[in-house]
């Protein structure tokens, strides 16, 4: 980077190897917090189906012998 000011140049030189280091490893924890979330959700996902089925399952039985003559 430069700048004129009236007849003199101004160099000006920064060390951005820390910056891209925050950056790249910022990179990699968003990339593995989307992993997380998505690996999560399809957990969640699973146990949801199940509770349906389960859900299910318990209505039927409640259907066919009412919970007053168990």
């Amino acid at each position: 980077m430069y700048i004129v000011r009236g007849d003199r140049l101004i160099f000006a030189q920064m060390d951005i190897t820390e910056q891209k280091k925050v950056e790249i490893k910022l990179k990699e924890t968003l990339d593995n917090l989307d992993y997380l979330v998505k690996k999560r959700t399809a957990e969640l996902e699973e146990v949801y189906i199940s509770l349906e089925k389960n859900e299910k399952g318990l209505s039927e039985a409640h259907r066919i012998v009412p919970i007053g003559n168990w």
